[in-house]
């Protein structure tokens, strides 16, 4: 019993916070901070030491499907293993004056005011991505598929 109190004395577990009317009470209080966790080395075969699956991620990774749209509008679907990557592929200055040259019932896919986004592509438009590239060499299998019909050159 906790004298004057009545009520039992209670001794925080480790790295509880003890008010100081009641520091009498307890004897140790250890370290409040974790220790960190050791990594194991691994070397792969070019001889670089790294983390045990580190760098392995990419890959091993499949392709996912993209799809970039302008102003809310989806326009081209693509393979890509992260995000990172879509998101560069979207930037490419080629890929940009593609999108402005390329009409669809006379008017352009996009312009220079237009927001593009890239996103994961829905269930439709993998399916057309797949239908579309099926035919294609594997060399080509990466290659982007237009969303829209668009207008012949």
């Amino acid at each position: 019993m906790d004298p004057g109190r009545g009520c039992p004395a209670q001794i925080p577990d480790r790295g509880q916070y003890v008010h100081s009317s009641h520091r009498s009470e307890v004897k140790e209080v250890g370290p409040s901070h974790k220790v960190p966790r050791e990594h194991t080395e691994h070397i792969d075969e070019t001889g670089t030491g790294r983390a045990e699956g580190e760098g392995q991620m990419s890959e091993t990774l499949s392709l996912s499907i993209f799809t970039i749209e302008a102003d809310s509008k989806p326009l081209l679907a693509f393979a890509a293993k992260k995000h990172q990557e879509a998101a560069a592929f979207c930037a490419d200055e080629r890929v940009l004056t593609k999108l402005r040259s390329v009409r669809s019932g006379g008017v352009p896919l996009c312009n220079d005011y237009s927001i593009l986004r890239v996103r994961l592509a829905t269930s439709e438009e993998r399916e057309r991505y797949h239908a579309r590239t099926k035919q294609r060499s594997s060399m080509q299998n990466r290659a982007a598929v237009f969303l829209v019909d668009v207008d012949e050159a």
